[in-house]
């Protein structure tokens, strides 16, 4: 099922752009202050979305100090049923607190972006109806002196 086989990786995933470890070391850095920054500014935080927050934290954190320190991220995970890169423990916590994020931001009411979804889903439903207030406003004219009134 799961295998061990040790495999150096000097890149970012399946390999990609070998040698420029500092960049990656940058960009983790840089998502750790994002989410710490994140998870102090807003103060209301669903106990699913911070568990997903921390999983990508405690990869990215794995994976900057394996090249830190090693220079190198060390990979050992390897399916052995169908051909898939090598790859760690900390590659699995970025890509479940990912996945899990996504969840969070498409489905739940509590996401910082509910407000915009439901802002964009009001205009669509104004859009296909031009009465969105609600009100029904069509106009008759009398015989007797071509008033107007609202029915």
């Amino acid at each position: 099922l799961i295998g061990f086989k040790m495999v150096y990786n000097s890149g970012a995933s399946f390999g990609m752009m070998e040698g420029a470890q500092m960049l990656f070391v940058a960009i983790s850095v840089a998502i750790c202050i994002a989410i710490l920054v994140y998870l102090y500014k807003y103060k209301r935080h669903t106990y699913f979305e911070t568990v997903a927050l921390s999983f990508i934290f405690a990869g990215a954190v794995g994976n900057a100090i394996d090249r830190v320190f090693r220079g190198i991220v060390t990979d050992f995970l390897n399916f052995e049923f169908f051909d898939f890169p090598v790859f760690n423990v900390a590659d699995c916590g970025v890509t479940i607190g990912v996945v899990m994020w996504m969840i969070f931001i498409i489905f739940s009411k509590n996401s910082p972006f509910a407000s915009e979804r439901a802002a964009a889903s009001e205009r669509a439903v104004e859009s296909d109806n031009p009465n969105a207030d609600g009100k029904a406003s069509t106009s008759t004219s009398d015989k007797s002196g071509g008033d107007s009134h609202a029915v």
